[in-house]
């Protein structure tokens, strides 16, 4: 079953949810000052399978159909999947980027490598939304990301998608197996984090929020993902559930 529902269930339960994130972090960006181009955000979560892929290519979708320019980028150069979740060729990437080979400019993807990728019969580049997407792969070459990511160049490229883009949606790696996205993290300023509540741990998301804000990192926020209907006595909980993945801080 394909993780992209956003565009091909518009009316389901899980669609409302990541469009409720959607206007949680237009909010938070409100806040800086920024009306329209609502700049780089990571998403990642703590540790594996927590569903922070799933959460940011349909967080990416709900951004596109609001008439954003929106921008994903595959940092996850040790176990990636965005590539595979569209189709595309993982090929002249992000390692490619911060490696020199290539400009960003000639790595970025958009609808027209959907309608020739490798998911070509679903329609991708016809869903709505689909027309403000674009992609910055992985890259082929994936030794030592980490040296690769703590360059200036990540940061200098980084503040230049925010220039061209209303939002730069970045995947990075979990926190706690290894450094990537702590080093993303200081360069791109913002993390929003994603906690499987049914399965996942609260010790290990405490720790890697520790870790955000030893880095000086803003976190904007922790989307729930998830969550069941047990967690409330009325159905209603459950379909508008949602609307509430990123809390307000008081």
């Amino acid at each position: 079953m394909s993780p992209i529902v956003v565009p091909f269930f518009p009316r389901s339960p899980a669609t409302e949810g990541y469009r409720g994130v959607r206007t949680n972090l237009k909010f938070m960006f409100k806040k800086e000052g920024r009306d329209r181009k609502c700049g780089a955000i990571l998403v990642t979560s703590a540790g594996p399978a927590e569903g922070k892929s799933t959460t940011l290519v349909n967080l990416a979708f709900a951004f596109a159909q609001a008439g954003d320019k929106t921008l994903l980028v595959g940092a996850n150069m040790r176990r990636p999947s965005m590539y595979r979740t569209f189709g595309l060729n993982r090929a002249n990437g992000l390692s490619e980027i911060l490696t020199g080979e290539i400009a960003w400019r000639e790595a970025v993807k958009d609808n027209r490598d959907l309608a020739l990728g490798e998911r070509m019969e679903e329609n991708l580049a016809t869903a709505p939304g689909s027309e403000n997407l674009f992609f910055i792969t992985c890259g082929g070459r994936t030794i030592h990301p980490s040296e690769w990511l703590s360059q200036p160049l990540f940061e200098a490229v980084v503040r230049e998608w925010e220039e061209e883009f209303d939002v730069v949606l970045i995947d990075g790696t979990p926190l706690l197996p290894v450094s990537d996205s702590v080093i993303m993290s200081a360069a791109i300023r913002r993390v929003a984090l994603v906690y499987k509540v049914e399965s996942a741990l609260k010790e290990p998301t405490l720790r890697a929020i520790e870790l955000l804000k030893n880095a000086g990192v803003k976190i904007y926020g922790l989307i729930l993902n998830d969550v069941q209907a047990s967690w409330s006595a009325t159905p209603d909980y459950y379909h508008y559930r949602g609307y509430y993945g990123v809390p307000d801080k008081r």
